[in-house]
């Protein structure tokens, strides 16, 4: 199979409703307005996800009923939760609470993403993201084995 002339697809302005879109498969996806940060974090999002799946696109659903509840809605839940529940002896918060820091990627690159249809492709390409942006500053392996260049993660 010959090599894709682009290896990504462009984030492209769409002069006629000023708003930002991305071309994967041959479809438009509308990312939000042209050169704001969210419509660059939604591009970010789409095509990792669209690279994290092959470079085809990614199972959707068009059912157009509620999704429930949302992954900032999920964060917000758990911090509330581990801010009472993590908690020494004498009341004060353990390093617990302090590692939910670790939750601003999810939420910056998937806050407003229904929680149930958060999946492994998501992950892949959360992971893959913070991993380009130095979020993370290693993959932990065991001392014996050799570190991997990617991080992978399993697939359905």
């Amino acid at each position: 199979m010959a090599r894709p002339r682009k290896l990504k697809p462009d984030y492209c302005h769409d002069a006629a409703t000023g708003r930002a879109y991305v071309r994967i498969n041959g479809q438009k996806k509308y990312l939000g307005g042209y050169g704001t940060q969210a419509s660059r974090d939604a591009y970010d999002r789409l095509v990792g996800e669209w690279i994290s799946a092959g470079r085809t696109a990614p199972p959707t659903s068009n059912s157009g009923r509620d999704d429930g509840i949302t992954i900032s809605i999920l964060i917000a839940g758990f911090c509330h939760h581990a801010q009472r529940y993590y908690r020494k002896p004498d009341g004060t918060p353990t390093s617990e609470v302090d590692n939910m820091r670790q939750a601003r990627p999810l939420r910056r690159f998937y806050g407003d993403t229904p929680a149930k249809k958060f999946g492994p492709l998501a992950m892949a390409a959360l992971q893959q993201k913070m991993i380009e942006l130095g979020w993370v500053p290693h993959v932990h392996q065991p001392p014996d084995q050799p570190r991997p260049h990617v991080l992978h993660v399993g697939r359905e």
